[in-house]
Formats: C-alpha cells, structure tokens, sequence
C-alpha cells in the first residue's frame, strides 16, 4: 500500500507563511482554485485535479515525473513566497492597485494563469471542419470582474468567526477533497472532520440563513 505524506496546513488568516509550510499552502489553493473554475466553466479538468491530487500525496522517495496539473501548485507557491514571513490574512495591494489578503491575491494569480494557460484556448479552439471561426465567448472585462467573487466568499468566512481547524476544514472542502483526504492533510481524525464540518454549516446557517 501506498504511504502517503502526513502533515498539518494552517489555512487561517493568522497562518505565517514560511520555508516549511509555503509548498503545503500552495497545493491547498492549487486546488481550490481549479475546482472552483471547473465548477464555474463547467470545463472537465479531470486529468489535471487527479493528476495535482496524485503529485500531493505521492510519496517523497518516488522518481515519476510530476503531471501538469502540479504547475498550478508551482504558480501558487512561486507568489507565495514573494510574501514568506506575511500571514495569509494580510492585507497587500492586488494588480489593480487595490487592497487585499495575501490568500485573495494567490487564488486570483493562480486563477488567472489557469484562465490563460487552459481555459482561453478551449475557447478559442475550433475544428478543421467548421466553416468560420469562434470567438471567445468570456472577453477579459467579463473574466476579471468575477474576480470579486472571492471577496465575497472571503467576507463571509471571516464573518463566521470559524476556529483553526474549522478554518482548516473548510478550506480542504473548498479545494474538493473529502473526509479522508481531509484528515490526512490536517493530519487529524475523520470524525474530527465531520464535527468541523457540521460546526461550520451550523455558523453558516445561523449567520446567513
């Protein structure tokens, strides 16, 4: 059986990124963020969720070449440690010159080179068999104003005072794993798990409901 690696990832707003856990957190937002556009798009990103879920927990010793769905890890991680020593809650200006937390401004640099890397050319691809030529149906004014979507998110976490492992919890479900694949990660118990996650619907309903 495959031994997978075991360690804890701090994904709350007081989370100081650092040498040791900048590769953990890159693969955390890695993976929100493509499942987010899968769901957003509806594109099937299948090969590459699998193939960053596999890179994750593949063993240390292995010697396979990582897939391609690992470089969204790699361009997570290349912005994050540009902020080694800053928590994952403070705030820095965004490309637009405009305020934000270190996690935002991650998710949207990985969401925007997952939009160019994979979404846009899907869009603009056409068979040698049509007679005219497609245009891409999502312009850049139309793909950049949903960027404030994790804002929203964002305010609402933060809105639901959710405790460190809560917070943990709730970001390995928002990067689509499930309850094992969240207590290995967390490095905890699955019913710890569960109780997180009832815990956190139980704040949501109760503020938003």
């Amino acid at each position: 059986m495959e031994n997978f690696k075991s360690f804890k990832v701090d994904m709350s707003d007081n989370s100081v990124i650092t040498t040791e856990n900048v590769i953990h957190i890159g693969e955390i937002i890695a993976l929100c963020a493509l499942k987010t556009r899968i769901k957003k798009m509806g594109i099937n990103f299948d090969g590459l969720y699998q193939g960053l879920i596999h890179d994750i927990y593949r063993k240390s010793d292995s010697i396979e070449p990582f897939t391609d769905g690992y470089d969204i890890a790699n361009t997570a991680i290349v912005f994050l440690c540009q902020h080694i020593g800053k928590c994952l809650g403070d705030t820095i200006s965004d490309r637009y010159g405009k305020p934000a937390t270190v996690r935002q401004c991650c998710y949207r640099y990985v969401d925007t080179y997952l939009y160019y890397q994979y979404v846009t050319p899907i869009e603009s691809w056409v068979s040698l068999d049509n007679e005219s030529v497609k245009e891409p149906s999502v312009d850049f004014e139309i793909y950049t104003a949903s960027e404030n979507e994790y804002t929203v998110v964002d305010d609402k976490i933060s809105a639901m005072k959710l405790k460190k492992n809560e917070n943990n919890v709730l970001s390995c479900y928002m990067a689509g794993l499930g309850h094992i694949e969240t207590a290995k990660i967390l490095n905890i118990d699955r019913t710890t798990v569960w109780r997180c996650r009832q815990k956190i619907k139980g704040k949501y309903i109760l503020k938003f409901c």
